[in-house]
């Protein structure tokens, strides 16, 4: 049976949970009693874990064989980050997902539209050139260049999408 691990266990993720009940095990990594709890309900089985904190990352590696990204950047840096524009988040998942030999065939990034900025009105595609006006969105870019250089060096497949 399928294994995914859903990481940021929002509306959107508990929604996928239910769509994937019956069909995969699903993990979610969550924070506190609460998300457990909601996780449970979805059908999940709870792991707990911090993005924020590396050291409880660790019991994701070598979990799953797909991985859900949906969880956002910061809002502010964090103090152990280089720089204002890391996702420092997105770079502890992958640490602790690469601590394994055996990671993650499949990896599924939900980043945002945002990345694009204000296009004023016109047209924007995949294509289109990346216009962030806030901080926050360049985070998502960070990760967005983090996921791509991850699976190209792991030879796996990745779907990244922008919701909007």
């Amino acid at each position: 049976m399928l294994r995914v691990l859903i990481v940021g266990f929002g509306d959107v993720a508990q929604r996928v949970a239910r769509l994937l009940r019956g069909r995969a095990r699903v993990y979610a990594l969550v924070r506190g009693a609460a998300m457990r709890a909601r996780a449970l309900d979805a059908g999940a089985i709870p792991v707990a874990g911090d993005l924020d904190q590396l050291k409880q990352l660790r019991r994701i590696a070598g979990i799953a064989d797909a991985v859900i990204h949906l969880a956002p950047p910061p809002t502010s840096a964090a103090p152990q980050s280089r720089h204002a524009t890391e996702d420092a988040r997105t770079r502890r998942l992958l640490a602790a997902l690469s601590r394994r030999k055996s990671v993650a065939r499949r990896f599924v990034y939900i980043s945002t539209s945002g990345v694009y900025g204000d296009h004023a009105g016109a047209r924007v595609s995949e294509t289109s050139r990346l216009h962030t006006n806030n901080v926050r969105a360049w985070r998502r870019v960070d990760a967005e260049r983090r996921v791509r250089r991850w699976v190209t060096s792991n030879c796996l497949r990745a779907i990244p999408v922008r919701a909007s």
